[in-house]
């Protein structure tokens, strides 16, 4: 008589088996919480998160867990690494890059948001972290002009219209001068410069007209050039301890029409001879006796 003896191995499926054993507590975190970004007119701004996941048990020998980052502006988003395996319950890093496209307007904020899961033995389990990022202004202006050339006769008086663009991503005031005017006043120029201080949102433009009038009383005119400079600065810029500006060469040319000397020299030569001939006849003619 033969005795068979059978051994059954019961195998439980991921369902019963997680029923068995506690699901693990995951945790999720990001560093820091919010960030403010620099961006350029012509350059993105980026800023780099570090992230943890963390759980409190291991049901398994270990666990997988993945990483999904995303900003609700839209920015784009790097993640390093995902996934990754984890075989303990310490901390395991992740790091976070986003770039911020150039020009993005100050204040404007996005929000991370990162979804981390963990899967292994049975168990899925995820958690959720968030961080901020705000874009910080960034000050520039541009001057601007339909016209920086003119001509005017000695003592007139010309107009050039300046625009002062603000090109960089924050509203904004500026401080307009005449960066040579001594010099231009030394020389009998006066240039009126009519305008007041006015906030300029970005991309737009404020205009100021500029009249600038040749001397008068010059003891000898000349055809000439004349430049006037004209400087913008970020009045904003200047409250946080830096310089922005941009500068603008105009020329106004004094149109003289200038007598040929030839000319000039043979109506001088006529002018003495016939003066003269004159003295030379008054003082052949017969006198006449009263």
């Amino acid at each position: 008589m033969f005795i068979i003896a059978v051994s059954v191995v019961q195998v439980l499926p991921n369902s019963v088996e997680a029923s068995i054993n506690s699901a693990p507590v995951m945790t999720i975190t990001l560093d820091p919480p919010s960030q403010e970004v620099v961006v350029s007119d012509n350059a993105p701004g980026t800023v780099s998160y570090v992230g943890a996941i963390q759980v409190d048990k291991l049901p398994v020998e270990w666990l997988v867990a993945t990483v999904h980052p995303i900003v609700d502006a839209g920015w784009f988003i790097q993640c390093s690494p995902s996934p990754f395996v984890m075989t303990d319950v310490l901390p395991h890093r992740f790091s976070i890059t986003v770039e911020v496209p150039p020009g993005t307007q100050s204040g404007v904020i996005g929000t991370l948001s990162v979804q981390g899961f963990i899967h292994g033995g049975g168990f899925d389990v995820g958690a959720s972290a968030k961080a901020t990022i705000t874009v910080r202004p960034y000050y520039k202006v541009k001057i601007e002009t339909p016209g920086p050339y003119t001509e005017i006769s000695p003592g007139g008086q010309a107009q050039f219209k300046l625009n002062v663009r603000n090109t960089g991503n924050s509203v904004d005031s500026y401080e307009i001068e005449i960066a040579n005017l001594k010099e231009l006043v030394s020389q009998g120029w006066t240039v009126t410069l009519s305008g007041l201080v006015a906030k300029v949102p970005s991309g737009e433009y404020k205009s100021y007209p500029i009249y600038p009038q040749s001397p008068t009383n010059r003891l000898l005119w000349k055809g000439e050039p004349v430049t006037i400079i004209v400087k913008a600065s970020s009045l904003n810029a200047m409250e946080e301890k830096s310089v922005v500006s941009d500068t603008f060469r105009f020329v106004v040319y004094q149109k003289i029409d200038t007598p040929d000397p030839v000319l000039v020299g043979s109506s001088f030569y006529l002018t003495i001879l016939v003066a003269i001939s004159i003295a030379f006849i008054e003082k052949t003619r017969p006198k006449v006796s009263r």
